[in-house]
């Protein structure tokens, strides 16, 4: 999998006052015209936007996140790409413990039961 990065885009944490308090980006009155037609057409020609529909749920995976943080953890030393390591620390404090629970969520989503 191949990340793009791009130096000027910074994740940032804000507060829910900050994103209130923060100019809208959408075009509401656009928004609001479209018709449900519209909207699945914009969908599907989004490459972006994931299919819900029946495949969709047979292969879904119910994940808890709170069973992300029940199990104890152990120091390792791990090589990782320098791109998928600087995108990671990029997002701030906490990244190690976002790196843990995207590969949680692999391995709960692999599991065969």
């Amino acid at each position: 999998m191949d990340f793009e990065w791009d130096e000027n885009k910074r994740c940032q944490n804000l507060t829910l006052a900050e994103i209130k308090a923060s100019a809208s980006r959408t075009d509401w009155p656009r928004l609001r015209a479209m018709s449900e037609k519209d909207i699945n057409k914009a969908a599907a020609g989004d490459p972006d936007a994931l299919p819900l529909d029946d495949p969709f749920f047979e292969t879904a995976r119910s994940l808890s996140p709170s069973a992300l943080l029940k199990e104890g953890k152990r120091q390792i030393t791990l090589r990782l790409d320098t791109e998928v390591l600087d995108w990671f620390k990029a997002s701030g404090a906490g990244y190690q413990s976002r790196m843990n629970a995207v590969l949680k969520a692999y391995v709960q989503t692999h599991r065969v039961k």
